[in-house]
């Protein structure tokens, strides 16, 4: 019997440690898991064991990790999944992100990363394993210790402090460090803010962009964007300054022509003239920083209007408003309807106005076009004089 009560102290000694693992900077620990941001990877209140980085053979995209924020008693821990691994201007950041979130955390420096898990004990043993020391902790109390009173063989045994030590562990866990070993719920970080501001001039088909940043930010190279299902557009101007980017971006003029004949093949419902249709693009770019890369979609709205169409005496006035060119019929006959006094096709450029001087007289003008995939036409009377 007192081999077995001698591999019953070492076992419970041994636990002790390893539950101490963390705080004590151990290269092996039992961690308790709370939270649900893992599962069903890892349940609230199954235990893990957790080894070092170096004992793991490093840290590797699907592993998961503890990290802690807090450097007393390495308090702050986080157990996620390890999503991403990049450089930093520091090292090695890891990015990581909960099973059940929709969203990674902040990336950390890998430095901060004490554990690789390498196993799980599922909740019901870790359960019945508490149950278990219980009855045998309450059974040597109040049934073992009464007998050895009257029988006047009373001492301590080794076991008894061990198990209220481990208790007293996971209580001080409790109300100190948290709810347990580990939290995996999200946390705040304070990061860099970012502020951006964009202008859209689609008669010169450009958009400025205006980033301001805080501190530790700077730029660190040249942005990159494009329009989102058409390709790339350049960046031609970049100018910088404590906290703050400007750049133009040419818009790529094809992109609108592709945009166009997309409508075109669609034919959108058209309303009473002037019809006009919303449209809506996205200009996606990216900024490289030293620290982080800025990500962000710009909405690109316009409306195609059909072309506005009017008589100034006896001269036609064409309009289009529009980034691609439209081809304009005009008739010009009498009102008797015969004979024609001028056909000709025009093609109005992108956002300009074509006039035509007409001849003298009582006349109709009739205009038809494409629009959108739809054919329409306007008739326009000019009076004599």
């Amino acid at each position: 019997m007192r081999w077995r009560r001698v591999v019953g102290y070492v076992s419970l000694g041994l636990l002790l440690v390893l539950m101490n693992g963390k705080i004590l900077g151990l290269p092996v620990a039992l961690l308790l898991v709370s939270g649900t941001s893992m599962v069903p990877a890892l349940e609230p209140g199954d235990m893990v064991v957790a080894v070092s980085p170096g004992l793991a053979g490093g840290i590797h995209v699907g592993d998961i990790v503890v990290y802690c924020l807090g450097v007393a008693l390495r308090t702050g821990c986080v157990i996620h999944r390890v999503v991403e691994l990049r450089p930093g201007p520091g090292g090695l950041l890891v990015v990581t992100k909960g099973d059940a979130v929709p969203r990674p955390d902040p990336p950390v420096p890998a430095s901060l990363v004490g554990y690789v898990v390498v196993a799980r004990i599922p909740r019901v043993v870790v359960l019945l394993a508490a149950l278990v020391a219980a009855l045998w902790l309450f059974h040597r109390i109040y049934i073992g210790l009464p007998r050895r009173v009257h029988s006047g063989t009373v001492f301590v045994e080794p076991g008894i402090p061990a198990l209220l030590m481990v208790a007293a562990y996971v209580a001080f866990n409790m109300l100190y460090v948290g709810l347990s070993y580990v939290d995996v719920t999200m946390f705040n970080v304070a990061l860099p803010s970012v502020g951006e501001n964009v202008t859209v001039n689609l008669t010169a088909y450009t958009a400025w962009v205006n980033v301001s940043y805080t501190a530790p930010l700077a730029p660190a190279g040249k942005p990159s964007c494009s329009l989102r299902g058409h390709g790339p557009a350049a960046v031609s101007f970049l100018e910088a300054g404590p906290g703050w980017l400007y750049y133009r971006v040419s818009l790529p003029e094809r992109a609108f022509a592709e945009e166009w004949a997309r409508l075109s093949r669609e034919k959108p419902p058209l309303a009473s003239y002037p019809a006009r249709i919303e449209d809506l693009l996205f200009l996606d770019c990216r900024v490289p920083f030293n620290k982080a890369m800025l990500e962000s979609s710009y909405p690109v709205r316009l409306y195609w209007t059909e072309p506005i169409a009017r008589l100034e005496g006896h001269t036609l006035v064409i309009a289009n408003n529009n980034p691609v060119p439209i081809a304009v019929n005009i008739t010009v006959y009498p009102p008797r309807g015969y004979p024609i006094l001028l056909h000709e096709t025009l093609r109005v450029e992108p956002f300009t106005a074509h006039r035509l001087l007409l001849p003298p007289g009582d006349l109709v003008v009739r205009l038809v076009y494409r629009f959108a995939g739809h054919t329409r036409s306007l008739t326009l009377r000019a009076a004599p004089g």
